[in-house]
């Protein structure tokens, strides 16, 4: 009797160990305990930030002052990370690490659940605006690598920059509401005006010059999300490995969203959600489907436009308030 009830103690609790560990092995990255941020390192040109593991954060400049704010979910401080520092090189002034604790909407059964999530900001002030950006996840952070936008001197190119029209078969324009929302209609734009307005929209990724290319084969995967908050705008950039050639416009409610489908593409990404919390935009989500990619842009204020742009690897949206 005695052995028997000691079996059975050593089977339950060897059940308990095979449960915790399936659960361990099963759990999604959401339910991954905050990452550590351990330490910030300046370079002449950008910024790398050590964790306790990979993460992939968001990041956008604002113009005015010019900013760099990148954004690191489900993170926290370690107790001795230095959390501001004095900027190295032409580019950044000074930076400053700040802990916080934001609402995160989550799909669980039977609906959607409110939960806390840990947030490390990193506010970078810049000494100009007009700069792009590159991340990279390594294994223990990231890297973000900064390069000023080289403008071609008025002598040498008065008429200003030209974008070939090969580069952007049409723009396209969503129809919005009296109220500010967009009512899923898009108009593909073809009058003078708005493709002086594509030019525009393109002089701040190509800034130079363009030359008219062969462009790359079709897209398989959607390989990276940038986006960056302006004065009256907002932009969001998402590239692939290749020519993204069939891909939707359209727009949700309840609430606002603008949704782009790109058919044919797999998501490559391991960040499915960015927190932008800028303004009028809430966050940006990557879905996978099949046979498409979903990518959606979550508002939370009115707006006056939208435009669409595609550009060899890269789908362009601008959003106008």
């Amino acid at each position: 009797m005695l052995n028997n009830k000691k079996s059975a103690i050593g089977w339950s609790g060897i059940v308990f160990w095979l449960i915790l560990i399936a659960g361990c092995e099963m759990g999604s990255p959401e339910s991954l305990s905050p990452a550590g941020i351990k330490k910030v390192e300046l370079t002449p040109n950008g910024i790398t930030v050590f964790a306790d593991r990979a993460i992939t954060p968001g990041a956008y400049i604002i113009p005015s002052p010019p900013r760099l704010i990148i954004t690191m979910d489900n993170a926290e401080l370690e107790k001795d990370t230095q959390t501001k520092g004095q900027g190295i090189g032409e580019l950044i002034q000074s930076w400053e690490l700040e802990q916080k604790v934001l609402k995160k909407e989550v799909q669980n059964e039977p609906g959607v659940e409110e939960v806390e999530n840990k947030v490390v900001q990193l506010n970078a002030n810049l000494t100009r605006v007009n700069v792009t950006y590159q991340l990279t996840t390594t294994e223990s952070g990231f890297n973000l690598v900064l390069e000023e936008v080289k403008r071609v001197v008025e002598e040498e190119k008065p008429s200003g920059v030209v974008i070939p029209k090969e580069l952007y078969p049409e723009i396209k324009k969503m129809e919005i509401s009296p109220e500010g929302a967009p009512t899923g209609k898009v108009v593909v734009a073809v009058s003078p005006a708005e493709e002086t307005e594509a030019r525009e929209m393109l002089k701040d990724i190509i800034p130079e010059k363009a030359k008219v290319e062969k462009l790359p084969p079709k897209a398989t995967s959607l390989e990276n999300i940038t986006y960056r908050s302006l004065e009256k705008s907002f932009e969001v950039i998402i590239s692939g490995d290749g020519a993204f050639l069939d891909y939707k416009l359209d727009s949700l409610t309840n609430p606002v969203r603008i949704v782009v489908d790109i058919f044919g593409v797999k998501n490559r990404l391991t960040k499915k959600v960015f927190q932008v919390n800028d303004g009028k935009v809430r966050q940006i989500r990557v879905g996978d489907h099949p046979g498409k990619t979903r990518v959606v842009i979550e508002l939370s204020g009115k707006i006056k436009d939208a435009r669409i742009v595609s550009i060899e690897n890269k789908i362009i949206i601008k959003i106008l308030f």
